[in-house]
């Protein structure tokens, strides 16, 4: 049945849209078909995009949208009461319902919190895996979805990561995790190289290549003046895989049992207290990398900075963290 074969009594849809023609250029071939037990969503979209497309008007679409149906669905067109169908919004709504039973049902948020990164699955699997979940999940927030990534990932830096800063939406959650993944695969590959190196030499040379792969920790004297606490500049660049983050320790990092620190996830000294954390930052700032965080100074103390910088650095005293 085409489109002028459409007849003028009994049909559902109005006298007033029957009589009116479809809009030039209108070619069956373009649409798809439904037969009542797939997605109606679907359909719909479908139908939708193909008409804003091709510029169909209203007329067109309440005359085209029967012709997209076969079987099940076209029975159940045909017999809904003469003239009953006014406009394309209606049409599409009745749709909707008559066959809502066919939508696939949205899973809940608990099923999206069982998922745990197994034991020999890589971050990269797991995110993407991850990523298909939450496309199950109706109207899923981000804080939660982010905290489901969070305690279900097994790779710390990520962790991490999530826990100092939260993402503003999905696109930005992904974004950090792909970060990671591309960090991991560096790293993976970068220690395979090493190995390889360390397999080509006797046991006495594997063990100098090992020594000089590692970076050196630097310590410093003299500090570089901030434009934000260390606490804060931890938070910022926790992400970032700029900063290398400690094993865990129980062991004591200080006297003061009341004090917490964000880089060792530990008490006994606070953040800005922290040694190992203040070399990590000068370091950086040293290298380049962090030079929005430094303080505007006059010149003569900004030379004097320089030239403290180009000094070799000096061991701390022991006593502190």
């Amino acid at each position: 049945m085409t489109l002028r074969e459409i007849p003028t009594k009994g049909f559902p849809l109005s006298e007033e849209l029957q009589k009116q023609p479809v809009q030039p250029g209108f070619k069956l071939s373009q649409l798809s078909v439904y037969l009542g037990k797939e997605d109606p969503v679907k359909h719909v979209q479908h139908f939708v995009a193909m008409a804003v497309l091709h510029g169909w008007d209203e007329v067109t679409r309440c005359q085209a949208f029967p012709l997209s149906l076969a079987g099940q669905a076209q029975q159940w067109f045909t017999d809904l009461p003469a003239g009953h169908i006014q406009s394309f919004e209606q049409l599409k709504k009745e749709f909707l319902e008559a066959f809502s039973a066919y939508v696939p049902k949205k899973k809940s948020a608990m099923y999206l919190m069982s998922l745990q990164q197994r034991p020999n699955e890589s971050l990269k699997q797991y995110t993407e895996r991850f990523r298909v979940a939450t496309q199950e999940v109706r109207d899923l927030p981000v804080g939660l979805t982010a905290s489901t990534l969070l305690n279900g990932t097994t790779y710390a830096p990520l962790r991490r990561s999530l826990a100092f800063s939260e993402p503003d939406s999905m696109t930005e959650l992904f974004a950090r995790a792909e970060q990671f993944i591309v960090q991991m695969e560096i790293l993976e590959a970068w220690e395979g190289k090493r190995k390889g190196r360390q397999n080509d030499v006797g046991p006495d040379r594997a063990i100098k290549v090992q020594r000089r792969d590692k970076p050196p920790k630097m310590q410093f004297w003299s500090f570089t003046p901030l434009t934000e606490p260390r606490a804060a500049i931890l938070s910022s660049i926790a992400h970032t895989g700029l900063v290398n983050f400690p094993p865990h320790s129980n062991q004591p990092l200080g006297k003061n049992t009341e004090a917490f620190c964000k880089f060792h996830e530990s008490t006994w000294h606070t953040t800005e207290q922290c040694r190992e954390l203040r070399n990590q930052i000068e370091q950086l700032i040293r290298e380049g990398k962090l030079d929005r965080f430094i303080l505007d100074k006059p010149k003569d103390q900004q030379n004097m900075g320089d030239r403290s910088r180009r000094d070799n650095p000096r061991r701390p005293p022991r006593s502190q963290v």
